[in-house]
Formats: C-alpha cells, structure tokens, sequence
C-alpha cells in the first residue's frame, strides 16, 4: 500500500475520570507504526483507512479500535482492577498495587520453586530488576551476595534487610517450597518504617498458611546435577618432559643425557618408564555436584482454624567427596479465630543442618603435586605417600584422616493476636523467639 492511500488520524486519549492519559501508546496493529500521546493526551498517526489502532499503557486495560476511513478518533481507557487491585506486603501490613507509590517488585511461590535450589535468593537471580545476585562459592550451602541499592557502605554490610513473616529473620532458614510471597522494597519505601535498617533495601518473605476447605496435599521432588568441572590441568606425559628438561638446561647449561639423569631418583624413573602418570586435578574433581530435595505439605482448615504444616529434607554433593549438606526442615503454621473480634495463630519453623566441608586448596595442590606414582594401593585406597618424598594432595580424602562437619539447630517462633475492634481498624501484637545452636567439629590424622 503506497503512501497516498494512507490518511491522517488524530485524537484524544483520556481515562475514566476525564484527565488526558499522558504518555499512552498508540500502534497500528500489526506494524511498527505508532505515536505516543503528548502533555494533553493527543496523538497524531499516518496510517491506511482500513486499520486498527492499538491503545496501551501501564494499569489500564488495552483496547483495539478499528479506523474504518475516521479521520478523528477519541480513546477512553480503562483501570485494569485486575492488576491494581493485587495485594503487596510492604512494612507490617499490606496495600493494593493501586494505591503503592514505591518501587517494588513481588514474586509468587511458583517464582521461587521453578528453579532447583535450596537457597531461596538464588532462585531469584535475573528475575528482579535492581537486584544483583551472585554466588562466590561452589561450596554446597554456600550463601549468595545480595547487592539492591548498590554500594552504600565501605566496610559495612551492603545486603538488604530480610523480614520473615513480619520479623527480622534469616532467609537461608526457610524452605522455598513454603514461602507463598517475596516483596522486595528497593526506594524511600524500604526506610519509612523500617528507618536505617533498610537502607540497603527490604526483602519481605511470606510464608504459606492454611485456608478454609478440605485438606489439600503437595509432594515435590527433583534431582538435578551440575556439568563437568572446567579447571585447570597440570602438565603431563611430554608437555611436562618437556618442561622439566628446559629446566634442566637451565640451571646446568645442558640438556640431560637421559631420563635417569633427569629424574636424579631411582624411584622416579622407574615410575616414568611405567608410564605412571597422575593427573591430579582429574582425580580431585572426579565427583559431579549433585542436589536433591524432598518436600511434603499439608494445608486445610475450617473458619475458625486453618493450618499450614510441612516437612522437607534436601542433601547437597560438591565436587569434592567430603564436601555434603543435609538440611531438614519442619513448619508449622496456625490461625484460630476465637470470635468475630479476636484472632490468634503462631508461626514455627525447625531447620537442622549437617554439613560436611571439604578443604578449598585441594584443586590449587591438585595442580603442582608430583604428577607420576601411584595414587592408589592395591585395594583402590590412595596412598598417602605415593611415591619417594611425595605425599599425595588428596590425603584429606583418606578415611578417618580429615573431618570438618557442623551441625545446627535453627528454631523460629512467632505468635500473635489480632483484634478488629469494627471493620477497617486492626491491631495486632506479635511476639517471636530464636534459638541457634551451632558445633563446630574438626579432626586431622
């Protein structure tokens, strides 16, 4: 279609209260085409006589009108209810999105449990704008770096403040498969009632509670295992020949007269012309890091008491065999309305963790052991000294030689009692206790 079939279309967009909608999108549907409204809500567009024109903006309901050859055509938009009525935590209580101000962004249950992991953070990598998440660490249950409001403090902490079920609390503790809904609070939202305790951002974690009806039951399960290891080598077979003999030169001004002369031990040579070689890094990353997680949840309840209440274990494999993490995790969640004025409930929640450690510089001693010997005995057990002078990088993974485990206890408490004196007014008081307990076991052969 040429430009001289094309006519001039102009208008008006204006929302339900009569005010011009500033900024609004108009589109020719199908194309590119398209203008925004100015200071007064009026728009101006080139487009054939025959063509629907698209109508958009944030929080009100699109609509689609057809040209039909009109050369004027005026817009009302509507509230989208379903968007600005949804529900937001902010401070202790919660407001519709409609009426919220601040910057803020909220993630549902099926947000935080698409992806498999134990920590409920880094299930939110990438999904929040603002938010820069990342992990530092292989480690099995390792925690994540949390940066929301950018740099504030040199020698300070930077990481926002996390709220559970309206009580300060600790976000590794909880089981992503309970949590219902996450608010993150990122401008002057987060300080007006949390003050300089969240001036590096609030993140508000809700968890689930029972509702009116019969009992409903939800088993989750996965396994998932990460890729092969892209670590360094150290050098073998005649790359490390190679380099030994250039050493050689080096330091006696010639090359060596033979592989005897070179290794300068017995021990050695014979080990070289067997062809022993080790690859320790190979042997030190052997292990692929596995998770898996089992979760079982019961929630029901009737108008007067509902219930939330679930169990979960997880266990965490690293790459190294002594690096492990198993987590068990309980809840229990209660509301009761003692009568149309009054209601109490409590929030509980048990995590118990086991966690072995493995010992971080084995891949660095992976990389410059001796790399020719025999790392295993006859039973397939390593050698602590596996060949002359040479003990082997790995001898934290022989039995009963090495242990660092850590065993803790987390248990969380909060109970509360609400009064509605008449509908519109609400007063609640909560109380809440926590008990951490923590042993720290190391031993060394």
């Amino acid at each position: 279609m040429t430009q001289a079939q094309n006519i001039p279309v102009s208008g008006t967009v204006i929302d339900e209260t009569g005010e011009p909608v500033i900024g609004a999108t108009v589109m020719e549907k199908g194309t590119k085409n398209g203008a925004a409204t100015d200071f007064d809500g009026k728009f101006t567009l080139t487009i054939p006589p025959s063509a629907t024109l698209v109508f958009s903006y944030v929080g009100y309901t699109t609509q689609e009108v057809p040209v039909d050859g009109r050369s004027v055509i005026n817009v009302t938009l509507k509230e989208s209810r379903e968007m600005l009525d949804e529900v937001v935590v902010v401070g202790y209580g919660t407001v519709r999105r409609r009426d919220l101000t601040g910057a803020v962004s909220s993630m549902k249950n099926s947000d935080v449990v698409i992806a498999p992991t134990n920590n409920v953070m880094e299930a939110l990598q990438g999904k929040i704008a603002g938010m820069d998440i990342t992990k530092s660490s292989g480690e099995t249950g390792s925690d994540v770096n949390i940066l929301l409001r950018g740099s504030r403090s040199i020698y300070g902490s930077n990481e926002p403040l996390f709220i559970i079920d309206g009580i300060p609390g600790s976000y590794s503790q909880v089981n992503p498969s309970d949590i219902e809904s996450i608010d993150v609070l990122k401008d002057a939202s987060s300080t007006a009632i949390y003050g300089s305790a969240g001036a590096n951002g609030v993140v508000i974690i809700t968890t689930k509670r029972g509702e009116e009806g019969k009992a409903i039951v939800n088993f989750d399960a996965y396994y998932g295992f990460s890729g092969d290891v892209n670590y360094k080598h150290g050098m073998v077979g005649d790359e490390w020949l190679t380099y030994q003999r250039e050493a050689y030169r080096y330091i006696n001004g010639n090359y060596p007269t033979d592989d005897a002369t070179l290794m300068g031990n017995p021990a050695y040579t014979a080990a070289l012309e067997d062809g022993k070689w080790i690859d320790w890094v190979d042997l030190a990353s052997g292990r692929r890091a596995t998770t898996q997680k089992y979760a079982l949840s019961v929630s029901g309840g009737t108008q007067k008491a509902r219930i939330f209440a679930s169990a979960s274990y997880s266990k965490e494999e690293g790459l190294l065999p002594n690096d492990e993490l198993d987590k068990y995790t309980l809840r229990l969640n209660a509301d009761m309305e003692i009568n149309k004025y009054a209601t109490i409930g409590f929030t509980s929640n048990l995590t118990y963790s086991d966690h072995d450690r493995g010992v971080k510089n084995t891949f660095t001693k992976s990389l410059t052991a001796f790399p020719l010997g025999d790392a295993y005995d006859e039973d397939g057990k390593l050698n602590h000294r596996y060949i002359d002078n040479q003990d082997s990088p790995l001898g934290d993974f022989i039995e009963n030689q090495f242990a660092n485990n850590t065993k803790s206890t987390y248990i969380n408490s909060i109970g509360y009692l609400e009064i509605t004196p008449f509908k519109g007014l609400k007063f609640r008081s909560q109380i809440s206790a926590v008990l951490s307990n923590g042993r720290v076991g190391q031993y060394w052969g």
